[in-house]
């Protein structure tokens, strides 16, 4: 793992925040989202870092074989137990392993962001979050915007940049 990965650091912060953690969790129930994408996006227009649809897109292929072959079944796993009884013990082992594989993910994207820097932007960070968020959404399948657009566009509101 990287040992001071500002991606990581701006994910932990925001999502700190409940009513941005409801958000993310919203999105990722109804819509399938990748929250951990949805936080590149939001952490790029914060530093204020160019993203292309192109890049976006090439993040996205290259997050979903980790999302789905790690992330998402140790969720699902973590979502049986929860209400299990005498799995509590299990249910934070395995909330815990989930939690360090979305950092894994994290780390995967940092390093392909790690040029990225070089192309700052003058642009409001809230405008720059929501064509970042609007490139990601159509990165997961065409028309997907419109759906979530008022679910990025109250995460967009609800974050203190």
């Amino acid at each position: 793992m990287i040992e001071d990965n500002p991606l990581w650091a701006f994910s932990l912060k925001v999502y700190s925040d409940k009513q941005v953690e409801i958000l993310l969790l919203e999105l990722q129930d109804q819509f399938s989202a990748d929250i951990n994408m949805i936080l590149v996006c939001l952490w790029l227009a914060s530093t204020r870092c160019q993203l292309t649809q192109t890049q976006c897109q090439r993040l996205q292929q290259a997050s979903l074989g980790w999302q789905q072959d790690c992330v998402t079944p140790i969720r699902d796993v973590r979502r049986k137990l929860r209400h299990r009884d005498g799995a509590q013990a299990m249910y934070q082992r395995v909330k815990e392993l989930e939690l360090e594989a979305e950092r894994w993910q994290q780390d995967l994207l940092y390093k392909l962001l790690a040029n990225n820097s070089e192309h700052q932007l003058d642009e409001d960070p809230q405008e720059l979050a929501l064509r970042y968020l609007k490139f990601y959404s159509e990165a997961l399948k065409e028309g997907c915007w419109h759906n979530m657009s008022t679910g990025f566009s109250a995460l967009v509101t609800v974050i203190k940049w």
